[in-house]
């Protein structure tokens, strides 16, 4: 019997899809035509966009498959019923899942229903998923997880010193701890999202230009479609070079088998690009070795964020390009968190000053100290 875990997980590929609803996706990804609102829905979604889309409907016709209510001839429109996407809600929270998951399974699910039904209205889920994710409760306090950004760094640099000094190592175990060393040094100082991280190419993302080396990003391959440019950081500038002439080299040729070129920046032991899951686990498992609970690549960019908003919160609108916000309303939110900090921190300051003065032996009303 399949467990509620493995049901929610369980990922119906496109392939396996209803033909009717392989047709309306194909029908979606189309060039958008002004006068048949079916066709070019979801033409001008970023690939990431609609790879996460594609397995959030995935997993929706999986449980669908299971619940042996699927037919495959039925519109994809009709099949989501209310009563249907409610039993498939009430999986998910039975399967434990966290709550902000959830709300962004539901979001996928509707999204798909827009571009391949969009003569229907879906707001229904859309605002289920808006509900669920604005009462959800985080399941752990980020800011406990978090290390100053200066350890971080000096972390990166110590796995890469001895992967330089030490001779007694296989050159692929030296280029893994090398690697790993500027990836945390780098994530500390220019925290990107993962999939621009993982997808930097030499010569595409990465250029060198003069004596500096470049990254560049165009709108449509970041989250927010906004451009990122910026120049590599200077002190890990000759790591890079190291890297990329020494312990990437080793990487590629690592490989048992004869692979194609490739010109990805970061190397698997296997000599293919790593994916983000790779790298995310690698950044893991190096900072739970060093200080006893793993740190999300993701919380690299809170810390970067707060980090800079404390101490320079005159420059509160260099979080925006330096995160890649679209807006300032989530650079704002940094800016605010770290106000807030302070305030709380001042406040604490206050009330331990209250105490110890309280702690003095008092005088009393007749003009004796202590106390009855």
């Amino acid at each position: 019997m399949t467990s509620p875990t493995e049901a929610t997980n369980r990922c119906t590929p496109i392939a396996e899809w209803p033909a009717v609803d392989r047709q309306a996706w194909e029908n979606a990804l189309q060039p958008a035509d002004l006068l048949e609102p079916t066709i070019g829905y979801a033409s001008r979604w970023r690939p990431a966009t609609r790879l996460m889309i594609e397995r959030g409907y995935g997993r929706w016709l999986g449980w669908v498959a299971r619940s042996r209510v699927l037919d495959p001839t039925e519109a994809p429109g009709d099949r989501a019923t209310r009563e249907r996407v409610a039993a498939y809600l009430r999986m998910l929270q039975d399967s434990n899942l966290a709550p902000y998951t959830i709300a962004g399974l539901l979001q996928s699910l509707a999204n798909m229903l827009k571009a391949i039904s969009p003569d229907q209205d879906w707001t229904w889920i859309q605002r289920g998923s808006s509900r669920i994710h604005a009462s959800a409760i985080p399941t752990r306090d980020r800011r406990a997880c978090l290390r100053p950004a200066e350890d971080l760094s000096i972390l990166g640099t110590n796995l890469m010193r001895p992967a330089e000094t030490d001779r007694f190592c296989a050159p692929r175990d030296r280029a893994t701890l090398f690697r790993d060393g500027l990836l945390l040094a780098f994530l500390a100082s220019r925290p990107l999202r993962m999939a621009n991280l993982a997808g930097i190419q030499i010569g595409g993302q990465l250029q060198r230009r003069g004596g500096s080396w470049y990254l560049a990003f165009d709108p449509i391959e970041t989250k927010e479609a906004q451009p990122i440019n910026f120049i590599w950081p200077e002190a890990l500038a000759e790591a890079l070079e190291s890297y990329i002439n020494v312990h990437r080299i080793a990487l590629l040729e690592s490989s048992r088998k004869k692979l194609p070129p490739s010109h990805a920046l970061w190397i698997s032991k296997q000599g293919t690009q790593m994916t983000t899951s790779a790298i995310a686990f690698q950044i893991k498992d190096r900072t739970r070795t060093e200080f006893g609970r793993p740190i999300n690549p993701h919380s690299f960019r809170h810390l970067a964020a707060t980090t800079k908003a404390d101490a320079e919160p005159e420059n509160i609108t260099d979080l925006q390009s330096m995160l890649g916000h679209s807006s300032m309303r989530s650079s704002e939110k940094f800016y605010n968190q770290s106000k807030m900090l302070d305030s709380g921190l001042r406040y604490q300051a206050t009330i331990e000053d209250i105490r110890k003065r309280g702690s003095r032996q008092p005088t009393d009303k007749h003009g004796t100290g202590g106390s009855q």
